[in-house]
């Protein structure tokens, strides 16, 4: 039997023909020889939702031993989005830690991505940053913390979530009991939405680390910071 764990292939400008071939070889492999891999990492290789759709179908047969998928810095958008968490919450119960950072989802893809994994009771660690995600998909996503609460990090950095957004997650937080890091920087948040978020900040017996950097904070928010920190 393989002993091949961990799979890194970032930055192989394998395109979608290319994650065909190795989707392809990787279903042979396991019809045959099945291979224990847990982490499969394919950051910035030009994958269109095309790419995305082969590899959704080969994570039935990961099911039982892959944690951690990186399909970072590519171009899949809301279908692939749709099929990948489509797949994980059938098949990869297993999986902790998801990244989709720097592919344009938008609103329509990170909604898909919230249906999916409302169900999905492991996945730790979640990163949507720059994806294009608005105040829409934020709320949507929003709800996933409401009754999850082995969520322990998502990161958001670089979208627009804006107001309603940022709102929509300090109302998850007043019930939410496991998130310890939550990154909501460089969103379009004005005053009010900071306050919202640091007042729900208070009563979270875990969050660790709020990321709010590069937002449109004012005086009332550095004043909600200050009833924080002292």
């Amino acid at each position: 039997a393989s002993s091949l764990t961990s799979l890194y292939m970032g930055h192989c400008s394998l395109g979608d023909e290319g994650i065909m071939a190795l989707t392809n070889a990787l279903k042979a492999s396991q019809s045959e020889v099945p291979i224990p891999l847990v982490q499969l990492h394919l950051w910035s290789n030009h994958l269109t939702d095309s790419g995305g759709e082969h590899i959704a179908q080969i994570l039935p047969m990961l099911s039982r031993t892959l944690r951690s998928l990186n399909l970072s810095g590519n171009a899949l958008g809301p279908a692939s989005a749709g099929a990948i968490v489509a797949a994980i919450g059938s098949h990869a119960p297993s999986l902790v830690s998801l990244s989709l950072s720097r592919n344009p989802l938008g609103d329509e893809g990170v909604i898909h991505l919230s249906n999916g994994l409302a169900s999905h009771k492991l996945l730790e660690k979640l990163n949507l940053s720059q994806c294009k995600v608005g105040p829409r998909g934020a709320i949507q996503l929003s709800r996933i913390l409401e009754g999850n609460h082995r969520l322990r990090e998502l990161d958001l950095s670089g979208n627009l979530v804006s107001m309603d957004g940022a709102r929509a997650f300090a109302k998850a937080l007043r019930t939410n009991r496991g998130l310890e890091i939550l990154s909501l920087a460089s969103n379009g948040i004005r005053t009010p939405g900071i306050v919202s978020l640091v007042e729900s900040v208070k009563s979270h017996a875990k969050l660790s680390h709020l990321y709010l950097s590069a937002n449109l904070a004012g005086s009332e928010a550095v004043e909600s910071l200050e009833s924080l920190i002292l």
